[in-house]
């Protein structure tokens, strides 16, 4: 059980913040503050259609039910859940809670809706931002890297944790992991995926939890390693069919 009382957990409603959550209340850890943001009218945001049950025995990563809303999760995990209408977490309300409450704060777990970059707005504030990456860094950056590591024929999925800075995935690193490759059957975007990130957000709290800071950053090489955009329809089902997907 980890009480994290300085941490706030940025939770877009999406599958990643599900998987982030439930792995926290799965290990009995608590976190400070969550802001909960969602768009407006979109109650069903990140929902999977199928995949793999966490009873299905085919992987030790603890898998979420993205059928059980986001929300009544993080209150399970949160001491104060503070809700906010936004479609961006670069949104003036989610700047304005953090920066009035930033002594609160030694630490923020970020899981905005995918393909957003934070700004400066919020960087700036002070607050390490965790970010866990779904690729081994800085060897794959970007977007959808999981599919382009099939293509290049790699045997293990990376992922990687960093704090946020300006440029794109390429803050401090503190934490890695190899995963197998997704079982098939799995539904790779929405579950195996946002279930290897929450395993490994788990790890890297686990070593930050008892000084507050991380025993070990690798600070990257902006020319080293490769940056990869949103993948291909055609790519990505040549991806998974290399692991038996139909």
């Amino acid at each position: 059980m980890m009480m994290l009382d300085s941490v706030v957990f940025l939770a877009a409603n999406t599958a990643r913040s599900q998987a982030y959550a439930q792995a926290m209340a799965h290990s009995g850890t608590k976190v400070n503050t969550t802001i909960y943001f969602d768009k407006a009218a979109n109650p069903n945001h990140g929902k999977t259609a199928g995949g793999i049950s966490s009873e299905s025995g085919q992987t030790d990563v603890f898998m979420p039910d993205l059928d059980i809303p986001l929300l009544d999760t993080c209150k399970k995990i949160s001491t104060t859940v503070h809700q906010i209408t936004a479609d961006n977490i670069n949104d003036n309300a989610i700047q304005s809670y953090l920066a009035n409450n930033i002594s609160k704060f030694d630490l923020a777990i970020f899981s905005g809706f995918g393909g957003q970059i934070v700004r400066s707005g919020i960087l700036y504030l002070g607050i390490p931002l965790l970010h866990i990456h779904s690729g081994w860094l800085p060897d794959y950056r970007g977007s959808t890297t999981t599919y382009y590591s099939l293509l290049n024929k790699e045997s293990m999925c990376g992922v990687s944790a960093i704090i946020l800075a300006p440029d794109i995935d390429q803050g401090p690193i503190v934490a890695r992991h190899l995963y197998p490759l997704p079982p098939p059957g799995a539904n790779t975007d929405y579950l195996y995926d946002s279930a290897i990130r929450a395993d490994l957000l788990m790890r890297t709290l686990t070593l930050w939890q008892n000084d507050k800071t991380f025993p070990e950053q690798i600070q990257q090489e902006p020319e080293k390693g490769d940056t990869y955009y949103v993948i291909h329809p055609l790519l990505k089902h040549i991806a998974l069919m290399s692991i038996g997907h139909d």
